[in-house]
């Protein structure tokens, strides 16, 4: 039944049934995280689905090899390539993505622009986004990078780490102030 309910253009059935069948907070959340990482893969194929009773699904994360503006080997990612809702030139929206996260742009938009308000105020911050990035590098020694060089192959592991870490932090920045330009007055 959530497919047929995301599929009709019924606005009414929609705010009042889709619920019942889909964790709308969650589904915000695993949206704002999927956007916020470029996770390109996410958006339309990569989402497993969990259910605590057999009705109401939450989607969850996973294959996040091409995120945080790299790709699976570490290469940057073309900030042209980012993976963004954005609003079009005649005002339309574009959702990349799941039906789903078009249902929520469009019939909750007031609980993502709160939500996204909400996480941007707090845990989706630069500062905190670069100190969770430097607390977990900080945990990998250089003889864990030789380790993996010796193991797949490659040279200089610890130094291309680093050209990656500052691709992931300057792309991190630029897909928030992205993000800020389409979900802050978004449900205006």
């Amino acid at each position: 039944e959530m497919v047929e309910i995301l599929n009709c253009n019924d606005a009414v059935r929609i705010k009042n049934v889709l619920p019942l069948h889909l964790d709308i907070e969650a589904a915000i959340d695993n949206m704002i995280f999927t956007y916020f990482l470029s996770a390109a893969d996410n958006t339309a194929k990569n989402v497993l689905w969990a259910t605590y009773d057999g009705k109401k699904w939450i989607p969850s994360m996973y294959d996040m090899d091409g995120t945080f503006g790299i790709y699976w080997n570490g290469e940057p990612i073309d900030a042209s390539k980012a993976v963004y809702p954005r609003i079009k030139s005649n005002g339309s929206l574009s959702i990349p993505g799941s039906k789903m996260y078009s249902v929520l742009c469009k019939y909750f938009a007031k609980e993502v622009e709160e939500r996204y308000n909400e996480l941007r105020g707090s845990i989706l911050t630069t500062e905190n986004t670069r100190q969770t990035f430097e607390t977990f590098f900080a945990k990998i020694n250089e003889a864990a990078y030789i380790a993996d060089a010796e193991k797949w192959g490659g040279t200089n592991q610890y130094e291309w780490s680093k050209t990656s870490r500052y691709n992931m932090y300057t792309f991190t920045e630029e897909q928030l102030e992205r993000l800020d330009a389409f979900f802050y007055n978004f449900a205006k």
